[in-house]
């Protein structure tokens, strides 16, 4: 732990900044006592600065979970280029420089940040050893837009929900360092689910002493006819915003109305804008969010991912082309437009259709008992005279069948056990030149056979699979291994030869669970949006936010 207190930290690392905002003090100081936190702030008050400043105080490393390539590499580039502080964000590297770049990551250096995706946590065996081997140097876990865990992580990124258990795997069930999660918003079922997975005490949860956000105007329009008619009203809105930052929410990446469908539209009407999803290139994602930030793009139609985290304060206009899905996403979203604490306006443009079209794709989200039944027996039931099974988690699952949230709910049920994450063949690896081939690297060449399967290796020689993937990452950590090409990922795990139906029953009961109380949330949103005019009431009421709304 260093020596600075806050003030000092802030004098030292970000002198631009004249002083702590209100709510950020008490929130470093519970983190750097070792507390594990929930900390709720509104959108531009300054989450960033609270995690920052908590683990430059708590020295060594601070790992970040964070759900952006985008936002992960805005922040480290600001950590290294603005504070001069060792910043890494993982999300910048594919293929075999990924592994490069890694292994030559300092723990031990003070203070430092190394920035990854739930996916790469949940998947990257490369990642969770190193992690393991230095964990007395990671003094501060972060887990940015902590709401995803709950909003997200059932569905859209299940690995969300994986994170205790890799903190369990990396730091061991009793020993993690302190956690923090960071978000704007959370209602009491989703707080709770996060506290209960991060092992939070109620006066832990922090929520920012204020937040009055007078200078939005808020407007629900459902006087909308139809589709044509909205997005008519979109052009004229466009229109009567020109020149200002305008965000519109699409949440729809196909078809005529979404993202890059309208975007064609606009651009036929003379407007000028550029899209953002899941779909687009890393490279793409971050020249739309550089242009944008830096003003060269002035319109962004994008899905719900866009915004989070990103510190962009000029927003004028953020519009809802599409329903959210509930009134935190809502709230989330809307919150984005002035940042700057100048005039802004949030317009959510409603017709019944989208009612019927966002329950549609919230139903459909999820995994069906056919589904998940199908998936065990096609991927991981094991054949005769089989007790070990290999698993792609990134080219395996197939997204459109939910098996990405099927493969996280086996797991979280007990039925399949990950016992490694390593590589499924040992040929990536190679001997460095002029070194000797090191052991016991040579004695699993000569038993890997024709196909190079590490399965394979475990087989013949009758050691553990966990035992010889743990070796590999060593002798690859210490430079006695080198890569020649890209790893082929693989988990190794253990499951039961059949699915019962009762483990079926129960799989479906919590799959429809989480679906109820995401269609709950939903109509409260119906609900509040079909009154119209301003929702700032309605909002204020739901999130329990007293006289003021924290946007």
């Amino acid at each position: 732990m260093t020596d600075l207190d806050n003030a000092a930290v802030l004098a030292r690392y970000f002198p631009t900044l004249p002083a702590f905002r209100e709510g950020q003090t008490d929130a470093i100081d519970r983190v750097v006592s070792g507390r594990n936190t929930v900390c709720l702030m509104p959108t531009g008050a300054g989450k960033s600065l609270v995690y920052q400043v908590a683990g430059i105080r708590r020295g060594g490393t601070t790992l970040v979970i964070s759900p952006l390539v985008a936002l992960m590499s805005q922040q480290s580039d600001r950590l290294s280029q603005q504070a001069g502080i060792t910043a890494m964000s993982l999300s910048d590297y594919s293929g075999p420089k990924f592994y490069q770049v890694l292994r030559s990551f300092d723990f031990a250096r003070a203070p430092s940040f190394l920035f990854t995706s739930p996916e790469r946590a949940a998947n990257d065996g490369f990642l969770e050893f190193l992690l393991h081997e230095h964990r007395e140097h990671i003094k501060l876990v972060v887990i940015d837009e902590a709401h995803c865990i709950s909003q997200w992580g059932h569905t859209f990124r299940p690995p969300y929900k994986a994170i205790p258990r890799f903190l369990d795997l990396v730091f061991g069930p009793m020993v993690w360092p302190p956690v923090l999660c960071l978000t704007a918003t959370l209602n009491p079922r989703d707080l709770g689910e996060i506290q209960a997975d991060f092992r939070i005490a109620d006066a832990d949860v922090l929520r920012s002493p204020t937040g009055l956000r007078t200078n939005l105007t808020l407007t629900c329009e459902h006087h909308h006819e139809n589709e044509t008619a909205k997005r008519e009203r979109l052009c004229a809105l466009l229109r009567e915003h020109d020149g200002n930052k305008i965000l519109v929410y699409v949440h729809r990446k196909k078809g005529d109305y979404g993202t890059s469908g309208l975007t064609r539209y606009l651009a036929e009407q003379g407007i000028a804008c550029d899209y953002f999803d899941s779909d687009r290139t890393d490279d793409d994602k971050r020249r739309v969010l550089d242009g944008f930030e830096q003003g060269a793009i002035k319109v962004v139609l994008a899905t719900s991912a866009f915004g989070m985290g990103i510190d962009i304060r000029d927003i004028r206009v953020v519009i809802h082309y599409l329903l959210p899905e509930s009134i935190e996403q809502y709230y989330q979203e809307v919150g984005r437009a002035g940042r700057d604490e100048l005039s802004a306006r949030g317009y959510l443009l409603f017709t019944r259709t989208n009612v019927r079209i966002r329950r549609q794709l919230i139903e459909t989200s999820v995994p069906t008992r056919t589904e998940m039944e199908t998936f065990f027996t096609a991927k991981l039931a094991p054949r005769a005279g089989e007790s070990l099974r290999t698993l792609d988690p990134y080219q395996g699952l197939a997204e459109d069948a939910g098996e990405p949230s099927t493969w996280y709910l086996l797991q979280g049920a007990g039925i399949a056990t990950v016992i490694a994450k390593g590589v499924a063949k040992i040929d990536c690896f190679t001997v460095p030149a002029r070194a000797q081939s090191p052991e016991p690297f040579a004695r699993y060449q000569a038993a890997a056979g024709a196909t190079g399967l590490v399965r394979g290796v475990a087989r013949r020689l009758g050691e553990p699979v966990s035992e010889i993937v743990s070796n590999l990452w060593r002798m690859f950590a210490s430079g006695a291994l080198n890569l020649v090409s890209s790893p082929m990922p693989a988990h190794f795990f253990t499951c039961p030869a059949t699915l019962s139906a009762e483990a079926l029953d129960a799989l479906e009961a919590d799959v429809r669970q989480k679906l109820r109380a995401r269609l709950d949330g939903f109509e409260a949103l119906v609900a509040l949006v079909e009154k119209g005019g301003d929702p700032t009431p309605g909002v204020r009421s739901h999130l329990g936010l007293g006289a003021s709304i924290l946007l």
